[in-house]
């Protein structure tokens, strides 16, 4: 059976630029490209999988909610000293050459974000294997649904970065969104809860597993209606590194982590530290 795997573009954008500050001889663009192929080629994609690249529109619904929800960006952003403006527009241009070059889907709704776009996804194609690539912590809520596995490019495998999260065994759903309620430091949703208005709107915002009727159902109008694509690889950018990178994307499978390996890998890592922790003791 054919499986999803829905990346997070905005996880995927903010990396590469963010690594930019310190390497500005390479497009920020192109270290996108070759982050979302080590992706893929982790996570081990067949011909009949299907790709979809989940990206963040502007002026998210959120805000008519939450005034301050993600506020602090624009200030963390300012810091980095980038030119956010031609960073947008230059991947806005990586996505529409993408969308020429591969079958991969680029799925983006007016004021919707990816989070909204991956939880849909999780729910509406509930009978195949979801693979969800992403760090954001948010998406654990997706754990709710047996179908959902996550791969994070910041889990440490090994020698390397870059492996499925692991759901812990006394997961717990409930608990998980109360936390988020309560307070959401990474979308600068910290204020205090007051009132039940005040508790509604944050159940709103944070929960993934239940989202608004105006948020739900243009997203599955998108993702029902997905069209049959083919590939036109001389439309992919850096022609000389990436084309053929991506032409061996679907048959070398030699860089594959498996989710059974990653379970055991943090099984033997929770062991060494219980017995390094007794001998201290």
């Amino acid at each position: 059976m054919n499986k999803i795997v829905i990346i997070d573009y905005g996880m995927v954008l903010h990396i590469a630029c963010y690594a930019s500050v310190n390497n500005k001889a390479v497009p920020p663009t192109y270290t996108a490209c070759i982050m979302m192929l080590s992706y893929l080629r982790k996570i081990g994609i067949d011909e009949d999988d299907t790709i979809i690249i989940a990206v963040d529109a502007r002026n998210s619904w959120r805000k008519d909610y939450e005034k301050e929800y993600k506020g602090n960006r624009s200030e963390q952003r300012a810091k980095s000293g980038l030119d956010w403006d031609n960073l947008f527009k230059q991947f806005n241009e990586l996505l529409l050459q993408l969308d020429k070059a591969t079958d991969f889907h680029i799925i983006t709704v007016d004021r919707m974000e990816s989070d909204d776009i991956m939880a849909v996804g999780c729910r509406y194609f509930k009978d195949k294997e979801v693979i969800l690539c992403t760090f954001d912590s948010d998406l654990e809520m997706c754990w709710a649904f047996p179908n959902v596995k996550i791969y994070s490019p910041k889990i440490k495998y090994k020698s390397t970065k870059g492996a499925y999260k692991i759901k812990p065994e006394n997961f717990n759903i409930d608990l998980l969104i109360a936390k988020k309620i309560n307070k959401e430091v990474a979308d600068n949703l910290t204020n205090e809860i007051l009132n039940e208005e005040d508790y509604e709107n944050r159940m709103l915002c944070v929960n993934l597993l239940t989202l608004p009727k105006f948020v739900e159902e243009p997203i599955l109008k998108r993702l029902k209606n997905l069209p049959i694509k083919g590939r036109d690889l001389q439309w992919l950018p850096f022609q000389n590194s990436i084309r053929p990178k991506f032409e061996t994307l679907y048959t070398d499978h030699s860089k594959v982590i498996k989710y059974s390996d990653c379970v055991k890998y943090q099984e033997k890592k929770a062991l060494r530290k219980k017995k390094k922790k007794s001998k201290r003791g």
